[in-house]
């Protein structure tokens, strides 16, 4: 299993959402379980 973890500055949450919604394209790739994330 491989986890990652990023912590990244946002200066664009709009844009960086639309970004982020692109990764729901590997829900089909074999192995891949999921993704979770969040803001504070």
């Amino acid at each position: 299993m491989l986890v990652k973890w990023i912590r990244c500055t946002v200066t664009d949450p709009r844009g960086f959402e639309r970004g982020q919604r692109k990764w729901a394209g590997l829900l089909g790739e074999p192995g891949f379980r999921g993704q979770g994330g969040g803001w504070s």
